[in-house]
């Protein structure tokens, strides 16, 4: 048994709306020029719990014979060399934003590069690995993968993946980071089906963003100089590095859905075929309505100023 397709795709509209109310509520208290200093960091942890995990565990809660549905099957040590295709496909990914950018620089756009948070302290470090890493690692994956993925496994594990990364790359609207959101989401949706453990997506997306928060704390660039591209010829220059990174990201995430696929016994059965519910094909297309509407403000915020 899998959750319903209808109860996933709400639990994603209540996420969706709370997600634009913060955004809202922050942005105004920001130009109003109300800072929250250390309680920013904790709304934020209260919002993700609230908004991305809350209505998950509450249905599975009232449906405890779908709780299997979860995955939450522990890992085996070879979870380590999941930690470390974690760190050597963030080096890939970042390297695929940035020739992404090139394009977007190439048609007369201007992307979004700058903006990172400057941590001045190991306290503040500490929080920003909370609400930047640890929180979307376990809370974003409750919704994504141990809510959306099973609940659309009724129309085949390739539709499944597609629909829980595509969502899960609309959902942070940035056409600048797009493509590293659906190639991430996809990753993360495999990790789930091949090693039967919600766990993994979970240690990956956390390890991930750790890795990226830790680079920006020990480079520690003001946010006005980091916006910087390459040019051309120096992104052509270092494409057999980012080759080999590929190549080694590719080969230890094989290792782990090896790994994964050896345990056998903790394994789902397959999800009956089942038709969509047009409720939820309905909660679909608007949700799909709405993040497109937020891809097209994003390329409408990097058109040139007019004169």
């Amino acid at each position: 048994m899998r959750p319903s397709p209808t109860a996933a795709m709400r639990a994603f509209l209540i996420g969706l709306a709370g997600l634009l109310a913060y955004s809202f509520i922050m942005s105004t208290m920001g130009g109003m020029g109300i800072r929250l200093g250390f309680f920013a960091y904790v709304i934020n942890i209260i919002f993700q719990y609230a908004a991305f995990a809350l209505p998950a565990l509450l249905y599975y809660r009232k449906r405890p014979e779908l709780w299997p549905s979860l995955r939450l099957t522990p890992l085996g040590p070879w979870c380590l060399i999941l930690v470390i295709a974690a760190a050597v496909g963030m080096l890939a990914l970042n390297w695929i934003s940035v020739y992404w950018a090139i394009i977007i620089k190439s048609i007369g756009l201007t992307p979004d590069l700058g903006g990172a948070m400057i941590v001045r302290n190991g306290t503040e470090l500490i929080w920003f690995y909370a609400y930047g890493a640890l929180a979307p690692g376990a809370f974003e994956e409750l919704l994504f993968r141990g809510f959306l993925l099973p609940a659309f496994e009724s129309k085949g594990p390739r539709t499944a993946v597609i629909i829980s990364a595509l969502l899960f790359a609309m959902l942070h609207g940035s056409i600048e980071a797009l493509p590293v959101h659906i190639v991430l989401g996809i990753i993360l949706s495999l990790l789930v089906l091949k090693t039967g453990s919600l766990i993994a997506p979970m240690l990956y997306h956390a390890a991930h963003n750790a890795i990226v928060m830790s680079l920006v704390y020990w480079v520690n660039t003001p946010s006005d100089t980091a916006t910087a591209l390459p040019t051309i010829e120096e992104a052509v220059a270092v494409l057999p590095g980012v080759l080999i990174l590929l190549f080694l990201w590719g080969f230890l995430l094989a290792f782990v859905f090896r790994k994964g696929a050896q345990k056998g016994g903790d394994r789902l059965p397959p999800a009956e075929p089942a038709p969509l519910p047009k409720s939820a094909l309905l909660m679909l297309f608007a949700a799909a309505f709405v993040l497109l509407g937020i891809q097209v403000a994003s390329v409408i915020a990097m058109l040139p100023a007019s004169s």
